[in-house]
């Protein structure tokens, strides 16, 4: 017998959009269960899509990045999402329908009762750290050609310097 833990789409969704209003993120609700919120930094812009699943009581979050036009059955491609999902502390790399670059993942809620403002956080802060420290990796492959290997291993050192 499955019992409800109390979360709502509109709770859910609602908090999420209180977090990317306070910092001072756009988003926009596609409808009750679904927020796209779009994050700016120094090097891309990021596209976040939260999704509630009212039956099972999950939160589903998609991040897609300026990386489009990929080919899912490219190799060395496949590689690099391969090399790059092994480093992942949440969801995985993945080439989605229309060609783009997207990082997802799947919180299943059931029982939890509520989501709090730091958790919410987190799992942003998670997602675009993690797109972010790949990015690099996924833009050298795709504008100088550089095989799977180059291209992780230059992300990586990138960022071993910094702080």
């Amino acid at each position: 017998m499955k019992q409800e833990s109390g979360l709502t789409s509109a709770s859910t969704i609602e908090a999420i959009e209180d977090i990317t209003a306070a910092a001072g993120w756009e988003f926009e609700r596609i409808d009750e269960d679904e927020v796209a919120v779009i994050v700016t930094n120094s090097t891309t812009q990021y596209r976040l899509h939260f999704l509630w699943h009212k039956e099972f009581e999950m939160l589903y979050i998609a991040c897609f990045a300026d990386i489009e036009g990929l080919d899912s059955n490219d190799l060395e491609l496949q590689r690099l999402i391969f090399m790059s999902n092994q480093r992942l502390w949440l969801g995985h790399f993945d080439v989605f329908e229309d060609k783009s670059l997207v990082l997802r993942h799947t919180l299943p809620l059931r029982g939890v009762g509520s989501l709090n403002v730091e958790q919410i956080e987190d799992l942003i802060d998670v997602t675009l750290g993690q797109f972010n420290l790949f990015y690099p990796a996924f833009k050298h492959m795709l504008i100088e050609g550089a095989s799977a290997r180059e291209s992780f291993d230059s992300a990586l050192i990138d960022t071993a310097g910094e702080a």
